[in-house]
């Protein structure tokens, strides 16, 4: 059996990544993926068992990075305004400085190819997230509100301006997103 070589795993996802992005998952043939990773199609298969093993460790991959990025710097104890507003302004920068990442991302969470297993593993590198808003909740600073629906009001409105920001449609002055961080905790806080 072959050693695995990091650079090289990481040059598959990169490509992996932009091709999905540019033609779509059904047109990321694994011939195209090792010719864009200057690796050949066998070796892909020292990395992974098949296609869909391949999307579905780069999609686990870019959860585990993005959530140590957005979540790295929050401090448990402290208020639910300081500690949401550094998951939003996290969650902007990280989708804003690795746009093929999260536009990977966004699709793969949605696509039917993505295996229920890797749903319940990527949803680990978020649990601070949801072990936060708990806290918070339990704290009384913010509303009792399902979670699903907290994480939406929290998240959906960051991600468009992300994706906003990312496709060029408009410029997004930084004041512009904090203003709208504050209309969004208005919304939430108890």
């Amino acid at each position: 059996m072959r050693s695995k070589d990091e650079n090289k795993r990481t040059a598959i996802y990169n490509a992996a990544v932009r091709i999905i992005n540019e033609s779509g998952f059904a047109n990321a043939s694994v011939s195209k993926i090792a010719k864009l990773a200057d690796v050949s199609s066998s070796t892909i298969y020292v990395y992974f068992e098949n296609k869909k093993d391949m999307l579905n460790k780069i999609f686990l991959f870019i959860k585990e990075e993005s959530g140590n990025f957005i979540f790295n710097e929050i401090n448990p104890d402290s208020h639910a305004k300081e500690g949401i507003k550094i998951i939003w302004n996290k969650t902007y920068e990280y989708a804003v400085k690795n746009p093929d990442k999260f536009s990977f991302s966004e699709q793969y969470a949605n696509s039917p190819i993505i295996n229920n297993i890797s749903k319940e593993q990527g949803k680990k590198y978020y649990m601070p997230l949801f072990d936060y808003l708990s806290r918070s909740i339990k704290k009384g600073e913010i509303k009792k509100i399902k979670m699903e629906i907290l994480i939406a009001l929290i998240l959906s409105p960051v991600i468009h301006l992300a994706k906003q920001k990312i496709s060029g449609n408009i410029d997004i002055p930084d004041e512009a997103i904090q203003k709208t961080f504050l209309l969004i905790w208005d919304s939430i806080k108890n």
